[in-house]
């Protein structure tokens, strides 16, 4: 039937306005984009500026260098604030350094870097701990202690009749608390470097600062027992149905092994827990036998996966913090696996420091005098906790004598 007139008019004011919108609506839309970008340019100049003021930077070489200088001035006056910020300025050391060292609190205890500087120092750690390498969440710890509620179980869906009640459920939650455990960090100077001005030296600071806490930090988030002065590490809060006896402790049987590996995130995967952040973290001598591994017509099994960083599809992270005996005894060690997501870290940003010329500390085998050999001991204190909000998210393998 042909249209009439009147109707092709209707149909012409339609599409005539459907397209006005459409078009009004691709308008608003490049419109609030722009809008967007502009502000989102604005707030990254923005927060430039205010880290260039913190004296916090984006490049790896400089992170945590202002923290150093405070640090060596505060060590280079022997305690003093006032010489420190004199140090500071002769030594020609940035304004926000000079600023920090005669507006940050200090007191009987030590000096405390303000936090927009000791978190620069603390993001280098991230590289160096394990644990925070997998991708451990931190969180603000500010007063001491910090409460995470966390669901134990859930509701379980049910499907039901017409007109019938439905079975009322409620989750089950429960809580976990985090407390400040202070870290200890004990960094030997030799006078002579601490008193140079040579901004190399700044480096050499942090860097020993770093290395002191992430071998300390490394050691007890994965294996620490759990004190009112201690975190208690990952292995201990593993349950036990989670940790698993290598069914090919020496590896010499390949389809053990590899079903040695598989049995740790086939047991979260039937957990049901998120595969958000999954990782491994074991010892240098277990990355180098699985990398050595080799199929019956002699192909290497792991290795061109392992070069890329990832075992069966996962990230991994070696470190000698992962023991290569002990586990439960000698010659043995431990893989963990786990999802790094429901790991947390919750930490106090201050780092406190005191200064020695005659204080001692432990080279490793002995005592060592600094009065005796020239040198200032600068004391870091650092204070977090490690607590893992869903135990069943991690796995291990223990006995493994792989590689012995």
């Amino acid at each position: 039937m042909e249209l009439t007139t009147k109707q092709k008019l209707e149909d012409f004011i339609k599409e005539t306005a459907k397209g006005s919108v459409m078009e009004a609506f691709s308008e608003f839309r490049t419109e609030q984009e722009k809008k967007a970008q502009e502000e989102r340019k604005a707030f990254e100049l923005t927060l430039a500026g205010a880290r260039a003021d913190k004296g916090v930077s984006d490049d790896p070489k400089h992170k945590g260098l202002m923290a150093a200088q405070i640090a060596r001035a505060w060590g280079a006056a022997r305690g003093d604030i006032t010489r420190a910020a004199k140090i500071a300025v002769e030594w020609k050391m940035p304004e926000a350094v000079i600023k920090a060292l005669t507006t940050a609190p200090n007191s009987a205890g030590g000096f405390t870097i303000p936090p927009g500087y000791s978190n620069d120092l603390i993001e280098l750690l991230y590289n160096r701990v394990a644990v925070r390498a997998m991708g451990a969440r931190t969180m603000p710890m500010p007063n001491g202690s910090l409460t995470i509620p966390r669901l134990v179980t859930g509701i379980t869906a049910t499907y039901i009749g017409e007109n019938l009640p439905d079975t009322a459920q409620q989750p089950s939650f429960g809580v976990i608390t985090a407390t400040w455990k202070k870290l200890r960090a004990t960094v030997p100077i030799s006078n002579d470097l601490l008193l140079f001005s040579d901004p190399k030296t700044d480096t050499i600071v942090r860097d020993d600062m770093v290395a002191s806490f992430a071998g300390a930090e490394d050691r007890e988030f994965l294996f620490g027992v759990g004190t009112p002065v201690s975190p208690k590490g990952l292995y201990n809060w593993i349950p036990a149905a989670n940790k698993f006896a290598a069914g090919s402790a020496d590896g010499s049987d390949l389809t053990l092994v590899i079903a040695d590996l598989f049995k740790l995130p086939r047991r979260l995967e039937e957990g049901n827990i998120p595969f958000i952040k999954p990782g491994w973290i074991f010892a240098p001598r277990t990355k180098y036998f699985l990398m050595q591994v080799r199929d019956s017509v002699g192909n290497f099994y792991f290795l061109d996966e392992m070069r890329r960083g990832t075992l069966l599809g996962y990230p991994f992270i070696s470190t000698n913090n992962v023991p290569s005996t002990g586990y439960p005894s000698t010659n043995d060690s431990v893989i963990f696996f786990g999802n790094f997501d429901d790991a947390i870290i919750a930490e106090s940003s201050d780092l406190q420091l005191d200064s020695s010329t005659e204080a001692s500390f432990w080279n490793g085998s002995s005592l060592t005098s600094a009065f005796a050999n020239d040198l200032t001991v600068l004391r870091g204190i650092a204070r977090h906790d490690f607590i893992v909000r869903r135990e069943e998210s991690f796995a291990a393998l223990n006995t493994v004598k792989w590689g012995v």
